[in-house]
């Protein structure tokens, strides 16, 4: 195997091992880690696609780049003691790489915000934890906020100073009540560590594809997953990054094959989507097609992994293309079907595991196809210890938080074992997970449900999400969203179908139009959806009349667009139809169509403000006359 960019070493498990036992002799903090990152100044840190171009830097590059911008910081930030909490509100990207780095040049620490919470949630954040400033190009905060352009490049760099002693990250939102992780270099460097027992034990983890390793920044930087498994793991050993124009299903499908990406992290809403759009691609070609494609799933486990990838080549040319050699997914559980489904047709997708409060702690490494298809999330790596007290996974290592604040309150850590609040099982040394023990709905016969094994069974094709909600003062519910254009009857059907699903169970069914996960979210956040039932900010489904006939051309155009993107039959879309709350779009989608838009009419909407919503609100901004693009 060729690799490129690894210096005097003959192979890429000899630089790893050579790196990692240089980083171990020096001390291990942040000033040391700097220089580790940075080592390899050739070698490329990562590029990206700017019309038919594409731009990259290196890693030296970088380096300067930083140095010369914790300058400017500095004197920015001249007012505020060292160590100071600065918060980082930028998306993936080269500022993000280049302000944290200059953040801890300056001798301050970030705080890595997550720009998927609204306003009001990151203000409180910042304000309950003292933070003295925030960069931020798209937000504006009541403390000191900073824009990336208002800090450019000096003429010389920083002189070398104290670095800054921590970093912070921030629960992925999905909680209602937002955490804070504080790590010390210490614990960011067993995480590195930890990387090495992966690319040991898993040829396809250090495999690159014509001299080339590119991940794909699918995850923001400012989540635990994407921080360490993504940057960390790769920049340290000068790996390139390969960040996305948007999220736009078709802008990642084009970034890994344009650009040869080998490695894909991502949470399993995106691997579960993907899966759905390739087997309702598959079906729309008829019985036939789906017939050889269900046989060849079940000759899968059975096949080597080279005629694996002949059996399915065209499957893979129309999806990634065949640079990708490892792929993870994290944040969430994943359905075995789906790890199934991708590692059947000639990719290698593991299952992994971690939290903001513990870091990455394990990933399925096996190379048995029915183990890393069971849904397991392997056995701890070397930092971490598990075990399981009344079917709750416990965490204690020394690559966890070293403080977590919560509801206002900082707590330490100890040796002392971590509740992660997981249920799960263990088999034959690996462990699966079960679901959170704070989603256990209690049903009418007082029996404990978990939404997590009932959830699957309900799979009906008008109901798009469901969660099984209850606890306090929310009865047993099955909440599901349906399409607004559901009729009466239709509506009783769901309900008696949903009811057969979960018998023996006896649940309240509630219908709704809204979207159950809301935007940017990576996964449905009971918690939200209890709380918002529980204020009656979930409207009941009623069925209603619906125009979705127009003369108009400019609507009917758009309102195909629209139907395009949510994979809807277009009379399903109304002039007057909400792309969100009736039609169930995601941000995603919504990229989607305003890419359609531009390409088909020329027209380019707004990206400050709330984005339209409507074929109506789009047709009348397009007739104001100042939208085209040129």
């Amino acid at each position: 195997m060729k690799v490129d960019n690894i210096g005097e070493y003959t192979n890429i498990s000899a630089f790893v091992e050579g790196k990692l036992k240089a980083f171990s002799s020096s001390a291990q903090d942040f000033r040391s880690l700097y220089g580790f990152m940075f080592s390899e100044r050739n070698n490329i840190l990562w590029e990206r696609s700017v019309g038919y171009k594409i731009e990259r830097q290196t890693y030296g590059e970088c380096k300067d780049r930083v140095e010369k911008r914790a300058f400017t910081l500095r004197k920015l930030l001249k007012d505020f003691p060292e160590n100071s909490l600065i918060g980082l509100c930028v998306e993936n990207g080269p500022d993000w790489i280049e302000l944290f780095w200059a953040i801890l040049c300056c001798g301050n620490c970030p705080l890595l915000m997550n720009t998927r919470l609204g306003r009001d949630a990151l203000e409180e954040v910042l304000l309950s934890s003292k933070a003295v400033a925030a960069i931020s190009d798209f937000m504006s905060f009541s403390i000191l906020t900073i824009s990336p352009e208002d800090i450019p490049e000096a003429e010389t760099p920083i002189p070398e100073l104290p670095m800054g002693s921590e970093l912070m990250v921030m629960s992925s939102g999905t909680s209602t009540h937002v955490k804070l992780c504080s790590y010390s270099a210490k614990e960011i460097a067993c995480q590195i560590q930890d990387s090495a027992l992966i690319i040991q034990r898993c040829k396809p983890a250090q495999q690159h594809f014509r001299g080339q390793l590119k991940l794909l920044t699918f995850l923001p930087f400012c989540h635990i997953f994407g921080l360490v498994a993504v940057y960390l793991w790769f920049a340290f050993f000068s790996r390139t990054l390969v960040f996305l124009k948007d999220y736009a299903p078709k802008t990642i499908l084009d970034t890994v094959r344009r650009h040869q990406v080998t490695h894909i992290f991502a949470v399993p809403l995106m691997w579960e989507r993907t899966y759905n759009e390739v087997l309702r691609t598959i079906r729309e070609r008829g019985d036939d097609v789906y017939r050889r494609y269900e046989k060849g799933m079940t000759l899968a486990p059975h096949l080597p992994y080279v005629l694996r990838k002949r059996l399915f080549h065209e499957i893979r040319e129309n999806l990634f293309g065949e640079s990708v050699q490892f792929c993870i997914s994290g944040g969430g559980r994943i359905r075995p079907e789906v790890l199934r489904f991708f590692n059947g047709i000639g990719y290698w997708l593991s299952n992994g595991y971690g939290m903001s409060e513990i870091g990455i702690t394990s990933v399925e490494l096996s190379h048995s196809f029915p183990e890393r298809c069971s849904g397991s999330i392997g056995a701890p790596l070397s930092s971490v210890k598990y075990r399981l007290e009344d079917g709750i996974l416990q965490v204690r290592g020394d690559s966890m938080a070293r403080r977590i604040r919560k509801d206002g309150i900082w707590t330490e850590r100890t040796a002392e074992w971590f509740s992660t609040g997981d249920l799960a099982e263990e088999r034959k040394g690996k462990i699966f997970l079960l679901g959170r023990s704070d989603d256990l709905v209690i049903g009418p016969d007082g029996e404990n449900l978990n939404p997590e094994l009932l959830e699957p069974r309900i799979q009906i094709p008008d109901v798009k999400e469901v969660a099984i909600l209850g606890g306090g003062d929310i009865p047993a519910t099955v909440l599901a969203s349906v399409p607004p254009w559901t009729g009466k009857e239709k509506a009783q059907s769901i309900k008696q179908k949903i009811a057969e699903a979960t018998y023996p169970a006896t649940l309240r069914i509630v219908l709704t139009t809204a979207p159950l996960m809301e935007r940017d979210d990576f996964k449905i956040s009971r918690a939200k959806l209890r709380e918002k039932l529980r204020c009656g900010e979930i409207n009941a489904f009623e069925p209603k009349e619906n125009q979705l006939k127009t003369d108009d051309p400019l609507l009917s155009q758009i309102q195909a667009l629209m139907a395009i993107s949510l994979g809807l039959e277009e009379e399903n879309v109304s002039s007057s139809s909400d792309f969100f709350s009736e039609l169930g779009g995601t941000s995603l989608d919504y990229l989607t169509f305003t890419t359609a838009l531009e390409e088909e009419l020329n027209v380019r909407l707004p990206f400050e403000g709330a984005p339209l919503r409507s074929a109506e609100a789009i047709a009348g901004y397009i007739r104001e006359g100042n939208q085209h693009g040129s």
